[in-house]
């Protein structure tokens, strides 16, 4: 036995001479002065629906031109109006409170009806609660360790998510490549037990994923040894070829950045020509993918649209998974935008034709859902693919299935855990294997508390009455005599596209696109001021008008900002083509 002593405990505890935790009393403290300034930003946007009928936002009195939509201000005189220098002695709560006063009064209030500038719109109570619940966790959901609710709760997420794209039913012999398939489906042909997915920091980082992880499945040496070994004899006689990708004219950049980021260069997205309504069809991938094929080039991925940023534009999904299951590549639909139709049968059979025999799918609940910002997935048919993409040794973190948790043995030669893909039916729990982020804030719980709180069939009414009113929009611009639609009636997503045209004549040539370009950029600037916030983009006839619909948007809404156009646009149109 040994004759060390052990030594003694003090008397005392040393937290007997520090002050005793107050945190909750801090928390309840500072959460009722917020919600004294929350609660009347939410409802100035309530208050003033019932003005944007007359085309005019309810006027805030003040020191600037001012509505409940926002105070505008250039950026330097917005430096000289907020106090942002940071005190080397705290302000405490009343220093907090001034500042989140400035940020209301200086913000845009996508509450507001007259909110219809981009393709997300104002939260919503459940969005409140589920970031507050969050950030009270403040957790990291990368390990299970530290995250299990968290973990269960957006894995039980992305599979029903996968689901409704029916992401769950393993493609049949008919749509699977033989001489190259992408990867190796389930032998089931009518379930699919790893369906899932992954949360990510937004639809680019989506789009971003589902690249490398099909570059790192056809190309497997490139995730160890680089995109260098790519090039290297892969060609008859060792003859090398360029991995290209393909995506419609219309795709979002977010696709040129990814091949970038990922080593093959924005120069190796072929973009496929859309047809008049904007939508890239098998037919158009087919040539392309030939094309490119004769060229000596080495096609892998190709990227679909489902609502494309600026008309709205589904591509014909269907026609495009026959091509990719015929060519060998992967197939990717960028859903992002128009996602959101899976949960209204309707509008899923008549949208998304062909989805469900996708390899990846991105979908953003935090756009046409209305999901607090951000919420990002990408789904998969089978997130073992995932893992054995993205999976790499970190002993630090990853501990192996000591908790019954993780998929890799502990077992494992360190050299072999860095490319071993999961080929049977355990489950990953530790999620940042599945991507290169570690830090990972639980945005899953934001889609689930908002499915919990509304359920399918509450998105679906959403989305089919933003559906309803984005028509009614159409038909108010189509029959205006100083209104040229360009959308497609009804338009295939949330976004109607027009010109502001006296009697509708638009100005051709040259200079008459620079004119129909500053005819619409002085409109939306004017609008601003009355309580209104659309966009515009490029056309063909100059900038025109694009105005974004939400599940939130009245008719009422629509019908005063057609007058508050009508208003502005006469007056525009005056100044800059009539004189």
């Amino acid at each position: 036995m040994s004759n060390s002593k052990i030594p003694s405990r003090p008397a005392t505890s040393s937290n007997e001479d520090e002050p005793p935790l107050a945190r909750a009393d801090e928390v309840a403290d500072l959460l009722r002065s917020i919600q004294d300034l929350i609660v009347p930003f939410v409802k100035a946007a309530d208050a003033d629906a019932n003005s944007k009928p007359s085309g005019h936002g309810t006027v805030v009195s003040g020191g600037a031109p001012r509505t409940t939509l926002v105070e505008h201000h250039p950026p330097q005189k917005l430096q000289s109006l907020m106090d942002l220098e940071l005190p080397d002695e705290g302000k405490g709560k009343e220093g907090v409170m001034a500042m989140a006063k400035q940020i209301l009064q200086y913000s845009v209030n996508t509450w507001d009806q007259g909110f219809m500038d981009k393709l997300y719109h104002g939260n919503n109570a459940i969005g409140l609660i589920s970031e507050l619940l969050l950030a009270t966790l403040n957790t990291n959901v990368h390990v299970y360790s530290v995250s299990p609710a968290l973990t269960l709760i957006e894995k039980h997420t992305t599979r029903h998510l996968a689901q409704l794209f029916g992401l769950h039913r393993a493609p049949s012999a008919s749509t699977t490549s033989t001489t190259n398939p992408p990867h190796p489906h389930p032998a089931n042909p009518t379930s699919n037990p790893h369906a899932g997915g992954i949360s990510q920091p937004g639809g680019s980082a989506s789009n971003l994923l589902a690249l490398l992880t099909a570059r790192n499945t056809h190309f497997p040496s490139s995730k160890s040894s680089g995109v260098g070994t790519i090039m290297q004899g892969t060609g008859e006689g060792g003859a090398t070829k360029r991995p290209v990708v393909f995506a419609s004219a219309h795709a979002h950049y977010s696709t040129s950045k990814a091949a970038s980021l990922l080593g093959l260069g924005d120069g190796a997205v072929r973009a496929v020509p859309v047809d008049a309504g904007g939508r890239m069809t098998g037919a158009a991938l087919a040539k392309a993918v030939q094309a490119a094929r004769e060229e000596g080039e080495l096609p892998f991925f190709v990227c679909a649209t489902a609502g494309t940023t600026v008309m709205g534009s589904f591509d014909e999904v269907e026609g495009i998974a026959e091509v990719c299951a015929r060519e060998g590549l992967w197939l990717h639909v960028d859903a992002s935008w128009g996602g959101g139709v899976v949960f209204s049968e309707r509008l899923k059979e008549e949208k998304l034709k062909g989805v469900e025999r996708a390899d990846s799918v991105a979908v953003n609940p935090h756009k046409m859902l209305g999901v607090s910002l951000t919420c990002s997935f990408l789904l998969v048919r089978d997130v073992r693919v995932l893992h054995k993409a993205n999976q790499v040794s970190a002993g630090y973190l990853f501990h192996g299935d000591e908790d019954g948790g993780n998929v890799v043995e502990q077992e494992e030669a360190e050299g072999e855990k860095a490319g071993k893909g999961l080929q049977d039916g355990r489950e990953v729990w530790d999620l940042a294997e599945l991507t290169p982020q570690c830090g990972r804030k639980g945005e899953a719980l934001k889609m689930f508390l908002g499915w919990l709180y509304y359920g399918r069939t509450g998105y679906a009414a959403m989305v089919e009455r933003a559906y309803d009113t984005t028509a009614y929009l159409a038909k108010l611009v189509q029959e205006h005599s100083d209104m040229t639609l360009i959308s497609e009636q009804p338009p295939p997503c949330l976004q109607v596209c027009f010109y502001y045209a006296k009697k509708g004549t638009l100005v051709e040539g040259n200079e008459g696109k620079k004119k129909m370009s500053k005819v619409t950029s002085d409109i939306c600037r004017r609008l601003m001021r009355g309580g209104f916030m659309i966009d515009y983009a490029p056309g063909e006839k100059g900038l025109f008008l694009r105005v974004v619909v939400n599940s939130e948007t009245r008719r009422g809404t629509v019908e005063g900002l057609v007058k508050a156009i009508e208003e502005e646009g006469e007056k525009v149109w005056r100044d800059v083509v009539e004189t």
